[in-house]
């Protein structure tokens, strides 16, 4: 659809009128929305039969080349604080499709934030912990993040509702738990276990 879309746009947008062009744009970008969320929802469904091979992953280097490539695409106004030494023994591509979608979740939420800042750390217990200073949600509602195409603020921001639930299913196929705490206006915090992880560095 997006292929033909584009065809049309080419070869024939001087035949079209204002409405015709504003019609062809919005087939275009819900075909391009549908993609995306075929290839989200081919990941989710995939990450239960993917064969895992765990071994030692520097979470915090991993963070940062993320980072790096989410501040290309959302802008370099973002803060990243990530802290050093953070190991988990995991599957190294399953955690970085969960990481990447926590990161990338948090940056979104935190855009209009002056600035922007979004934390990976552990916790006093030794838990992992991304953290922003974003828009919030109402903790009432924590436990629909985890639910597909569940979504708490609408189309304010993109995204098709599946990326919290991808990182839970990650975090659970390594025997962790993942949670959700935030208030409105006040930014977000999610923690999550991976029971591979080494011990946090005494503070």
């Amino acid at each position: 659809i997006h292929g033909y879309g584009s065809a049309l746009a080419d070869d024939f947008a001087e035949q079209l009128d204002e409405l015709g062009q504003v019609y062809l744009e919005r087939l275009r970008a819900n075909a391009l929305r549908l993609d995306r969320l075929t290839e989200a929802l081919m990941m989710l469904s995939g990450i239960a039969r993917t064969e895992m091979a765990p071994r030692r992953v520097d979470l915090s280097a991993l963070a940062a080349q993320i980072a790096a490539d989410i501040g290309e695409r959302r802008g370099d106004n973002i803060v990243w604080q990530i802290e050093p030494g953070l190991v988990a023994e995991a599957d190294p591509d399953l955690v970085r499709i969960a990481l990447h979608n926590l990161l990338d979740n948090a940056a979104k939420y935190a855009r209009d934030a002056e600035p922007p800042t979004v934390r990976l750390g552990r916790t006093v217990e030794g838990a992992f912990e991304v953290v922003d200073n974003g828009v919030g949600f109402d903790p009432e509602n924590a436990d629909k993040l985890f639910r597909p195409f569940q979504r708490l603020h609408g189309s304010d921001f993109e995204g098709h509702g599946v990326g919290l639930v991808t990182v839970q299913r990650v975090v659970r196929r390594h025997g962790g738990q993942i949670s959700a705490r935030a208030r409105p206006g006040e930014g977000a915090r999610f923690v999550f276990t991976l029971p591979g992880a080494d011990p946090p560095a005494s503070r």
